[in-house]
């Protein structure tokens, strides 16, 4: 699909995408404090799965490989994104890394769209900071996770709840932390938010919406998720003042 003149179409939204790589994304995006947030709370809630295959769906620049493996010694880590400047910069840090007993792979998949994997193939699959953007709204996605997750799988999950406002937030955070970093803050996360934020709308006049902490547990657990966990949970404070949250849930069924 190709933008069309008023610029909402998908195409115009995955290259808004591809324009965070062009400000510098790939080797900065986890020097901005939310997003370093997100993963620190990612990493908080993975499991082992040494022998096993996590997928990174819409992993982007790859910020969440090192915490992976380290985490979860899984044999092998699948990247997909839509944007290939993302999926270039994700295989440079694989490259860093090396194997060290796991491997990783690469794939270019839209997660608007039916996910090119069977049923039941993944031990884990962690999705950081996307199914609030995607035109056609969050549940579609989740569903297809938990197809693609073998029972007793787990799907790690951040997202933005209902609550999140980017221009709210340049005030109440951004501003400490350019007193910590006004160099990273006004060359990185200013502009990183700024395309949020144009995303944001032109995903939302295609279906894209910020779900509530209650609707989106409750769709979980309508899928067959179950042993659901928020850093909330762990740590007792809430993500981004409430207006985040990190998860992770179990599908249902006998361990694999």
């Amino acid at each position: 699909m190709s933008a069309n003149n008023n610029g909402n179409g998908i195409a115009y939204i995955r290259n808004l995408w591809g324009k965070y790589a062009d400000i510098g994304y790939v080797d900065n995006a986890y020097k901005v404090r939310t997003t370093q947030e997100f993963g620190a709370g990612i990493e908080s809630v993975l499991v082992e799965c040494e022998g096993g295959t996590i997928i990174d769906l819409g992993g982007g620049a790859g910020g969440l490989l090192e915490k992976t493996r380290q985490k979860t010694h899984a044999d092998k880590v699948i990247l997909v994104d839509w944007c290939p400047e993302m999926l270039s910069g994700a295989k440079k840090v694989a490259e860093k890394l090396g194997e060290d007993g796991t491997k990783f792979d690469f794939a270019t998949v839209d997660l608007c769209n039916s996910l090119p994997f069977r049923d039941n193939s993944f031990e884990g699959a962690i999705c950081n900071l996307v199914i609030h953007f995607l035109p056609k709204g969050w549940k579609f996605p989740l569903k297809e996770f938990h197809r693609i997750l073998k029972p007793g799988g787990y799907l790690y999950l951040g997202v933005f709840l209902n609550k999140w406002n980017f221009a709210g937030a340049t005030w109440r955070y951004a501003l400490r932390a350019a007193a910590k970093d006004p160099i990273g803050t006004l060359r990185y996360g200013i502009r990183f938010k700024n395309i949020a934020e144009e995303i944001t709308k032109k995903a939302r006049e295609r279906g894209a919406e910020f779900p509530s902490k209650d609707s989106l547990i409750s769709f979980l657990v309508e899928l067959g998720f179950e042993d659901i966990i928020s850093t909330e949970d762990i740590t007792s404070k809430p993500l981004l003042w409430g207006a985040g949250l990190v998860l992770r849930a179990r599908k249902r069924g006998a361990p694999f």
